[in-house]
């Protein structure tokens, strides 16, 4: 009665494994929130950009710590385009004015780490800056040889690429997790019911 019965506890144990390992998964994927990441993504673009005619420099108030892109502007409704090589020839620092500390950007130029605003202006990353700590800082921009022309617009913003990639490693460490333990219980469950099919196989050959 104990084998023709066994089978069964090894298809309902098999049941309860697999169970409880999407379980867990579900509560992983439940305790990081995974709905609310397009909001995060959406919140990096609603960021405010500090415009910036180069040359020249201006005081920004910069509420966030992280990664800022500079970004090359140019308005879409203009049919005067300046003529400028890309990236443009230009340096770039935050001052921060509590205690002179200088950050330098550095060249980042991604011709596809772009945007177009809602005033019809588009930007392309030309140049990545590194805060770390918000505050009140002069944003400066000036040609490297000194020049005063051709005047270009420059935006200083949150760094879509990298705003996108910390989202995306925020959102893979759930489903890391939750892979991890799917792959850990549904061989054993595998196990157990072939090994009930088996099982169950022996027992109407004696019979």
């Amino acid at each position: 009665m104990k084998n023709q019965t066994l089978h069964r506890w090894l298809f309902g144990l098999a049941g309860l494994i697999l169970m409880i390992g999407i379980l867990i998964a579900v509560m992983l994927f439940k305790q990081h929130n995974l709905d609310g990441y397009p909001n995060l993504i959406s919140e990096a673009y609603q960021y405010k950009r500090h415009h910036l005619v180069v040359p020249g420099n201006k005081i920004v108030e910069l509420t966030r710590t992280g990664t800022y892109g500079i970004y090359f502007e140019h308005d879409l409704t203009s049919s005067i385009y300046p003529e400028i090589e890309m990236p443009p020839e230009i340096d770039c620092m935050l001052t921060f004015r509590e205690n002179g500390t200088t950050i330098i950007a550095v060249p980042d130029y991604v011709k596809t780490n772009h945007y177009t605003s809602k005033d019809l202006h588009t930007g392309v990353l030309i140049m990545s800056i590194t805060v770390d700590k918000p505050g009140s800082y002069n944003f400066t921009c000036n040609y490297q040889d000194n020049r005063t022309e051709p005047e270009i617009r420059v935006s200083l913003g949150p760094n879509y690429f990298w705003e996108f990639l910390r989202v995306i490693w925020r959102i893979g460490l759930p489903l890391l997790g939750g892979g991890s333990v799917l792959c850990g219980f549904f061989p054993l469950a595998s196990l157990l019911f072939i090994t009930g099919i088996v099982v169950k196989y022996k027992n109407k050959r004696k019979q």
